[in-house]
């Protein structure tokens, strides 16, 4: 969204960044789930021989607010960071100059090169960063018996 502020000289500039806030917020949070607006969290892949391991920034996010989902190879991270306001001790009536930090809803989605054990997937979230670890299901390959139909007149 691009705003345009004007600059009146009287102060009012600031009230009316603080009240664009105030209904961008408001817009995010209407409507049903899937219509919200939501922000994608960095992501670090590794491809490891055993595992890939999965790093995700989420500085000021609940571990108890974020859900892992794993359908073989695809991964959905998803959760939600609190409003600014909730972020900043002794000052809920002040108004943002500047907001960068995304907030609300978050959804990030991954597909890995190949399918995953999720029963053997571990996550832990430490300053910031959620390092979640996948094991590779073994590839094997599998041999298929090739038949053919031994019938009258079939030479084989």
């Amino acid at each position: 969204m691009v705003r345009h502020i004007r600059r009146t000289g009287d102060g009012s500039d600031h009230l009316e960044r603080h009240f664009e806030e105030v209904i961008d917020h408001l817009l995010r949070q209407s409507g049903p789930r899937s219509r919200r607006r939501t922000w994608a969290p960095n992501v670090d892949v590794y491809d490891c021989p055993e595992e890939y391991v999965v790093v995700v920034d989420l500085a000021g996010i609940d571990p108890e607010r974020v859900t892992v989902e794993v359908d073989q190879n695809d991964v959905a991270i998803m959760g939600e960071r609190g409003l600014p306001a909730d972020r900043v001790n002794g000052c809920r009536e002040g108004a943002p100059l500047q907001l960068e930090i995304p907030f609300g809803a978050f959804e990030r989605r991954l597909r890995l090169p190949q399918p995953i054990d999720s029963s053997a997937s571990k996550a832990t979230m430490d300053s910031g960063l959620l390092t979640i670890r996948f094991r590779k299901v073994p590839r094997i390959a599998k041999r298929v018996q090739i038949e053919s139909p031994k019938g009258p007149g079939i030479a084989g």
